[in-house]
């Protein structure tokens, strides 16, 4: 039997939304490309929020990939028709509201669970990391996410109802998994955390007394930055890299590249009869309950990754605070606005004006330029 490449494929799985899984999915990406990994964004929520964030207008989209699934043959899936190039090494298959339709078309096929992992299979040489946005529910697509993956993430936004949720999020998960007979590593990310919010410490605490090591040794902070870079349909490292948000999800995805699962030869094994829709050996439910705590390599590296975050975010502040660079970048304009509150075309045309145009940061100049509709900038 043919073993498939390895490319980490990675679920991010909750049903409950607004945690942070299309932010985590985005976000965690685009900081692996920069780091020099292909990687592969795959939406399979009917809601589109991928292409959303990711600046990808619904309305071109020709080729999802609901089509992909829907197709007999994987051969005949039009590639260049369906991913989106988004950044160097950063590509993006979409969703659109049609995808809906494809559990209730699928649903009497015999091989409805493995559609999503034979399209995958048709790109194994293409990427390193496959990063899969889920719909807030446990259907078949969700479970056509699970049977491709041999990672998943849990955000669980650290707020009320949270921990409940989680709990019963990852029992259902580890019920399913090992049913299909599914090797997968399981995390839990805290998301929107804030130190300053007992609640949010309290939470904390509770997923790591319950959860123990599958709660990662890092969150992901609150940051407006996170929803103004969605709105405006870039990755934070784009938008503000010197945000809490850019240097938590650096964090995370340095922290990935060291903390890999074990990949025995039953569970390459295993991958490759889902792409071939044969059913692989169980595993313990526990088996890989201990694989989550980073080494301390890990944790090096993720100090490491902050400790430079802020040194550019002071660097910024001072940068800021000169009337000269102030002046460059429109900051004195702002300050001078009167207090009451402009239309929104005028807001709108404001926010475009900051974000687009040259910009002194503390990393260097920053050239940004709006692509339009075009599927390359150079």
């Amino acid at each position: 039997m043919e073993v498939l490449p390895t490319v980490r494929t990675i679920a991010v799985i909750n049903q409950k939304g607004g945690c942070g899984k299309t932010t985590t999915v985005i976000n965690l990406a685009a900081c692996l490309a920069e780091l020099g990994h292909r990687t592969l964004v795959v939406d399979v929520d009917p809601q589109s929020h991928c292409a959303v964030g990711l600046g990808v207008p619904e309305n071109q989209i020709d080729a999802q990939i609901g089509h992909a699934m829907m197709s007999g043959e994987p051969a005949s899936i039009d590639s260049p028709q369906m991913i989106w190039q988004i950044a160097r090494k950063l590509d993006l298959a979409p969703s659109t509201v049609s995808l809906a339709k494809v559990e209730r078309q699928l649903s009497d096929a015999p091989d409805r669970d493995v559609r999503l992992a034979r399209v995958l299979r048709r790109f194994r040489d293409q990427y390193d990391f496959c990063l899969i946005d889920c719909p807030p529910n446990i259907g078949l697509l969700t479970f056509n996410a699970l049977r491709s993956s041999g990672e998943v993430i849990i955000p669980v936004e650290t707020g009320y109802f949270a921990m409940k949720g989680a709990r019963k999020q990852s029992e259902l998960i580890r019920i399913l998994a090992d049913r299909c007979g599914q090797a997968v590593t399981m995390r839990v990310l805290p998301t929107m955390f804030d130190e300053q919010v007992r609640l949010s410490r309290d939470i904390m605490g509770d997923l790591k007394k319950y959860f123990g090591d599958r709660v990662m040794p890092l969150s992901i902070r609150y940051d407006v930055k996170l929803k103004e870079a969605a709105s405006f349909g870039q990755p934070i490292g784009e938008y503000d890299a010197t945000s809490k948000g850019y240097q938590d999800y650096a964090a995370l995805a340095h922290h990935l590249l060291v903390d890999v699962p074990p990949a025995p030869s039953a569970t390459a094994t295993r991958n490759a009869a889902v792409a071939s829709s044969a059913t692989g050996a169980r595993d313990e439910p526990d088996a890989d309950r201990g694989r989550i705590m980073g080494s301390g390599r890990a944790a090096e590296l993720v100090r490491r990754a902050r400790a430079l975050s802020e040194r550019t975010q002071r660097m910024q502040e001072r940068l800021e605070s000169d009337p000269d660079v102030k002046r460059a970048m429109g900051k004195q304009e702002q300050a001078e606005r009167p207090v009451t509150e402009p239309p929104k075309q005028q807001q709108l045309a404001e926010k475009l004006a900051l974000l687009y145009g040259v910009k002194v940061t503390g990393g260097g100049t920053l050239f940004v330029q709006p692509g339009r509709h075009a599927r390359r900038v150079s």
